[in-house]
């Protein structure tokens, strides 16, 4: 090109093209790494505040249990009284056997529990007397979240019993307990 073409190119640009030119050029303009930046950060944003308003609305959380040495030895779920419902489905005057049924067994934590038994449990009876208290029953095998827990206890002068704990533990072959807390209660009328 010769100059005159090129004097001729310059001249015929708008002065409005210009000015913008120098604002973008002054003002660093909004280049690809700045807008690639921008997306992955407001993704990251996005994504931490989708988990942070599911964490407080449904109050479920696994934490872990780690013993002095920072070592971690089992887990902890919190506020799982609605998701499973127990009842006392015998008893007599040497033991009773409690029924624990999961509706969503096939969600996790559940999915990978064999076992279930009742921790830190407490018998009272129609008096309110504490017939037995902080004992750990046997396991029950988890089928179809089910499971048949058998509890030794000696309730001979009760007519009608009552269960109430707060953590049921969850196993399975050769792994930590997942210990699951919440707040459940029922009775049963001894024969």
């Amino acid at each position: 090109m010769k100059r005159e073409d090129i004097s001729d190119v310059m001249n015929d640009i708008d002065d409005d093209i210009i000015i913008k030119a120098e604002n973008i050029k002054k003002n660093g303009g909004i280049t690809m790494k700045k807008k690639t930046a921008f997306i992955i950060g407001a993704a990251v944003l996005l994504v931490t505040g989708a988990v942070t308003v599911y964490a407080d609305a449904s109050g479920t959380w696994m934490k872990d249990i780690k013993n002095p040495l920072g070592a971690i030895t089992g887990q902890v779920y919190n506020d799982a009284d609605t998701e499973i419902e127990i009842s006392i489905i015998s008893a007599d005057a040497n033991d009773f056997t409690v029924e624990a049924v999961v509706a969503d067994f096939d969600k996790p934590p559940y999915t990978t529990i064999d076992f279930l038994k009742l921790d830190k449990f407490t018998i009272t009876d129609e008096k309110g007397s504490i017939i037995t208290e902080n004992n750990v029953s046997e396991s029950g095998e988890f089928i179809n979240g089910c499971a048949l827990i058998y509890v030794p206890a000696n309730i001979t002068d009760a007519h009608t019993i009552f269960l109430h704990t707060d953590s049921i533990l969850g196993s399975a072959k050769a792994d930590q307990p997942l210990e699951i807390n919440g707040s459940w209660e029922c009775s049963f009328e001894v024969k």
